[in-house]
């Protein structure tokens, strides 16, 4: 809502599937191949070469459609999406067009307001991706292994009203794909791409101006960012009494800007036509029931289950559950623990959410953590019992990193375990004190300031090995004992 102005945002989500072989045929889909490795007949559109529909890529659909509470269409069919661009050899796309796999779905997100937002899901259809353009120098470059591979399209209603709420809902789905397991949603990578179709009119007015679109924004962030760019782009027009061309913009990431690409395109100018070598998709309810009873748990529901098992905050849940990938992880950790406490799971939350993530960023390669979980736990027990301090494990934990070894094996050849016998530190507090008698003087004089140079006398001399909680008890009662015995 900009004054006078409110946008109206509608999401087009394209999801890369994980499967084994392309949509219509048999060659294998591996994004680490080398260029132009990966085709056949079938996947460039050769005559006479027929399409056969890959049964995995449509249980991914019908999983995403059970999971966003929409309708599984019992018939579906597949058309031909005419269009002559150079990353499509065959100069038509196989998807879906009149009769989606699933409609009327619902997404529930968090507005910026705190309370919920429900935004309605369209359709989700099935079609085939298009081959992978490389901007060089001296032209573009295509790599033809992409030409065919499994593409689920997600579309929402016009529901979304502002740049943050269009980034929140694209991280909705990215997460729902993830937890389903039917992608890994990564928008870097091109296996999770977005449109965005923005619209903005003034308050009141029943119908939106003119549509149009965004291309290539390959982040959450950027699509927020795009969006808000086109807002202000487009209420500024409106403001001048400006007509609002319908365009298709791509967005120039490292220019933080929106580049105007071409004319947008209208439903008529792809002159869609049922699939002749394809025949409709019949979905039975006991394969929905099938897959009703095989989902796995969704990111809304461990959250809630997560809160109440490990006796966390909802924000820590949140941050927990934002990544499938993190969530498996602290599971794993805190069935390894030794003490299955409100206090250690909450310190091991601590250590997951913010040392282990910070470590994982810090990589430059790799998508594994730098930790095992059990590992993590056998620290995190360390902690808890107070073997270790928060200072030495941090210092423990730096090690397991750079030599992946195990916490324990540190600790033993290093002697980091934590001094909490007593006796061992009422003679280390006493050394101390015999060794500045007259700083003792002033604080029994009433220099209260000089117990944080004692603590730390102490705890030098300890190599910061010292149980923190047992030096204050036994320094004071030192201390005492001295000014009633001078």
């Amino acid at each position: 809502m900009q004054g006078s102005f409110e946008a109206l945002i509608g999401l087009e989500i394209h999801v890369q599937l994980r499967t084994a072989t392309k949509a219509f045929c048999s060659c294998p889909v591996d994004s680490t191949a080398p260029p132009n490795t990966l085709t056949c007949p079938v996947c460039l559109g050769h005559p006479g070469t027929l399409p056969v529909a890959n049964r995995t890529m449509i249980e991914h659909a019908v999983r995403l459609g059970l999971a966003v509470g929409a309708s599984v269409n019992p018939v579906s069919t597949f058309s031909r999406k005419n269009y002559f661009y150079p990353d499509l050899p065959k100069g038509y796309q196989i998807t879906q067009f009149h009769d989606p796999l699933c409609s009327d779905g619902r997404l529930d997100i968090e507005s910026v307001d705190g309370g919920t937002r429900t935004i309605r899901i369209s359709r989700i259809h099935l079609e085939e991706d298009a081959a992978k353009s490389i901007h060089a120098k001296n032209g573009v470059l295509l790599d033809l292994n992409r030409c065919g591979v499994p593409l689920l399209e997600l579309v929402t209603e016009p529901d979304l009203r502002t740049a943050t709420e269009a980034r929140i809902t694209l991280t909705s789905i990215r997460q729902l794909v993830t937890y389903l397991g039917i992608s890994d949603g990564e928008m870097e990578t091109g296996s999770l791409r977005c449109d965005a179709n923005v619209s903005v009119r003034r308050c009141g007015d029943a119908v939106p101006s003119t549509w149009t679109e965004l291309k290539n924004m390959n982040s959450p962030h950027n699509v927020e960012t795009a969006v808000a760019c086109e807002i202000e782009r487009q209420v500024s027009l409106l403001r001048q009494s400006m007509v609002i061309q319908p365009q298709t913009f791509s967005w120039d990431d490292a220019a933080d800007r929106l580049v105007p690409m071409r004319s947008k395109d209208t439903t008529s100018e792809y002159r869609y036509f049922p699939d002749p070598d394809l025949p409709p998709v019949e979905i039975s309810p006991a394969l929905i029931e099938s897959l009703k009873a095989t989902q796995p748990e969704l990111p809304a529901a461990r959250r809630e289950r997560i809160m109440d098992r490990y006796h966390l905050s909802a924000y820590d849940a949140r941050v927990l559950t934002a990544e499938r990938s993190l969530a498996d992880y602290y599971e794993q950790a805190a069935s390894h623990l030794g003490r299955k406490t409100p206090e250690a799971f909450r310190t091991l939350c601590h250590w997951t959410t913010r040392e282990l993530l910070h470590a994982f960023k810090e990589q430059s390669t790799g998508r594994d953590y730098p930790v095992p979980p059990d590992h993590l736990a056998f620290l995190v027990d360390r902690i808890v019992d107070s073997t270790l301090t928060a200072r030495t494990a941090a210092k423990v934990f730096l090690e397991m990193i750079r030599e992946h070894a195990h916490p324990g094996d540190i600790l033993d050849r290093n002697d980091m375990v934590q001094i909490s016998h007593p006796e061992r530190i009422a003679a280390i507090v006493a050394t101390v004190l015999d060794r500045h008698p007259d700083l003792v003087e002033k604080y029994l004089s009433g220099k209260a300031s000089l117990r944080g140079f004692f603590i730390g006398e102490i705890m030098k001399a300890t190599k910061g090995r010292a149980n923190p909680l047992l030096v204050a008890q036994i320094l004071e009662e030192k201390l005492e004992k001295r000014r009633a015995h001078p």
